[in-house]
C-alpha cells in the first residue's frame, strides 16, 4: 500500500460527504472493497484510483502523495467565479501568513 493512501481515501470520501456504499456503486464494486482500500488491507488498481480522483475532486497525486495539497477544480465556472475564489484564496493565505 502506497503510505498515507488509505488515510487520504477516507478523508476525501468523508470531505464530500459520500458512504462507502455510495463510492463502491460508483465504481462498480462492492462495499468491503472500499473498506479495504481504507484501511491498508487493498491498493486500488489504477482505473479504479483515477474514477476516486474524479469523484473526490482531487488529483491522482494528491491520492498518492506525491502531491501535498489539494487542487481546486474549477470547470464550468464562469471567470468572474474564478476571480472571487481567488480573491478568497489569497486573503487565507495573506490571514495565514503565507504571502
Amino acid at each position: 500500500m502506497i503510505d498515507g493512501l488509505n488515510t487520504r481515501l477516507r478523508n476525501a470520501r468523508k470531505d464530500k460527504h459520500l458512504s462507502q456504499q455510495y463510492v463502491a456503486d460508483y465504481l462498480g464494486t462492492n462495499r468491503e472493497t472500499i473498506s479495504s482500500y481504507e484501511t491498508k488491507d487493498i491498493t486500488p488498481i489504477p482505473e479504479a484510483l483515477m474514477k476516486l480522483a474524479v469523484l473526490y475532486d482531487v488529483s491522482v497525486d494528491y491520492l498518492m502523495g506525491i502531491e501535498r495539497t489539494r487542487a481546486l477544480f474549477i470547470d464550468g465556472l464562469k471567470e468572474s467565479q474564478i476571480l472571487a475564489l481567488q480573491t478568497v484564496a489569497n486573503e487565507f493565505k495573506e490571514y495565514n501568513g503565507q504571502n
